[in-house]
């Protein structure tokens, strides 16, 4: 009882802080607002310093403000912020700032100065199979469960934000992907094109769920139990700044043992032992945060529309809608609040199991119950954080590391506490009845330990509505 009330306490919080986002959000004016007489600075020269492979246009692109124009004096250092959030948000930068200099009178100039990421990383791989280490610990520590390869990722392919990844892994899965992502292919730098091609197989699969923990298998002749094929191409359109569309045709293939089909008829559709299907996605989002790996202002918006099965020789056939909204809030200096709210519905109801993409993947889940897998067409996730800035602070490391990209490391340290609610709806029992159906929550306290302004190392020791208590590390950010 005690549990439940400090639960319904903490909830009471969190939306106490949200009623304050309206006021803690700056007044913006609207399109048509008459804009009063104001001190003007005319910006007389843009430059831009330390873009050794960047090259200027794709910084150009990210920058409302363009030499020749006029601003509000007053104004200017909340303008100047903006754009640095916008740099920032290209996952290009370890730091971005756009500084005023040399004013003089009505004139200033602005100086643009970067420190830029290592773009190249061919790194060796060494994961868990499962979706995280609490899983991998609840198999008992299996060698056999883990991933190694090798990784080659080229970001910032020719100095235009190009995205090159060679992928070949083995172990668990082994795997053969290769992508190469293109944001702009036109003068206006609005369109992008993207192309992937993955190939892998395993030994091990995970055929099913009871009581929401995920169950394998792995054939005594050692054979491969499912082969799997993507081809796809995908088209982009980024309106102004914040609005991106996406498009996307995919072709799948998969294959499996006749042994997975024993396991669970509903594997693939109608018991069969290979499945084939052309799928089109479509994905809007709008980011207006101040940095997209760890935002602590601002708000971000997504949908993504699927629909599995284009054509009568297609072996599946249904459709699946997801959208979630976010808002962070600095409720002052030192406190920040962060709430999310994500939902998904899919139809028709019952689908092949190797298709479940939702409660338990990516961050569809109330912290607390990261070690299972809710089976359902439809889904709700409400996450609440209020986090306090402890330490911030950058740190020069250039005679230890003499790597630019390394030499300058900003850190930050924030303790937090959390509560997450959610719902699963299903009318067919997956292996995760016992979730099914019913309000999950979870709740807790923990740490995030921010790098380089884009890596995030997280320490959460949660409660989830069963009393179970579990501790993760993570690599991702809550939400």
């Amino acid at each position: 009882m005690k549990v439940v009330l400090v639960f319904c306490v903490f909830i009471c919080l969190q939306c106490w802080a949200f009623c304050l986002i309206g006021q803690s959000q700056p007044a913006t004016l609207p399109t048509n607002a008459v804009v009063q007489p104001c001190d003007s600075l005319y910006i007389s020269k843009i430059q831009i310093e330390c873009n050794r492979k960047t090259i200027d246009r794709i910084i150009y692109r990210e920058l409302a403000l363009k030499q020749g124009m006029r601003v509000c004096r007053q104004n200017l250092d909340s303008l100047l912020q903006r754009e640095s959030y916008k740099l920032m948000n290209t996952q290009l930068f370890v730091m971005a700032e756009v500084i005023p200099y040399h004013i003089h009178a009505d004139t200033t100039e602005l100086i643009v100065s970067l420190i830029e990421k290592w773009y190249t990383y061919p790194f060796p791989v060494i994961d868990f199979a499962d979706r995280n280490f609490n899983e991998w610990a609840s198999k008992g520590y299996d060698l056999d469960r883990l991933t190694y390869g090798i990784n080659i990722l080229q970001q910032n392919f020719r100095g235009r934000n190009e995205f090159l990844k060679f992928y070949f892994q083995l172990g668990f899965v082994r795997k053969l992907d290769f992508e190469y992502r293109i944001p702009y292919i036109n003068k206006d730098q609005t369109s992008g094109l993207s192309f992937r091609i993955s190939y892998s197989n395993t030994k091990n699969v995970m055929y099913g769920l009871r009581e929401g923990l995920r169950q394998t298998y792995r054939n005594p002749n050692d054979a491969v139990l499912e082969e799997r094929f993507l081809g796809s191409v995908g088209f982009s359109k980024r309106s102004h700044f914040y609005n991106t569309h996406r498009f996307r045709l995919d072709y799948n293939y998969g294959h499996i043992h006749d042994s997975v089909k024993l396991l669970n008829s509903n594997y693939y559709s109608d018991g069969k032992t290979t499945q084939r299907y052309f799928q089109f996605l479509y994905y809007f989002t709008r980011d207006l945060r101040d940095n997209a790996s760890f935002p602590l202002k601002g708000k971000f918006i997504e949908f993504e529309a699927v629909r599995r099965g284009l054509t009568s020789f297609d072996d599946v056939s249904f459709w699946s809608f997801t959208g979630s909204y976010a808002q962070f809030v600095p409720l002052n200096k030192v406190f920040y609040y962060a709430t999310s709210l994500r939902g998904s519905v899919s139809f028709p109801e019952k689908q092949p199991f190797s298709e479940m993409r939702g409660y338990g993947f990516n961050q569809n889940f109330t912290r607390g119950m990261e070690v299972y897998v809710v089976g359902g067409q439809h889904f709700g996730v409400w996450k609440n954080t209020l986090k306090l800035k402890a330490f911030s602070s950058i740190w020069n490391l250039k005679k230890a590391i003499p790597l630019e990209q390394f030499g300058t490391m900003p850190i930050a340290i924030f303790p937090k506490i959390y509560a997450d609610m959610g719902y699963v709806h299903s009318n067919f029992d997956y292996g995760s009845s016992v979730f099914n159906n019913q309000l999950l929550w979870g709740t807790g306290v923990g740490m995030d330990v921010v790098l380089y302004n884009s890596n995030t190392l997280r320490f959460e020791y949660s409660m989830n509505g069963f009393l179970e208590r579990t501790f993760v590390f993570n690599f991702q950010t809550d939400f």
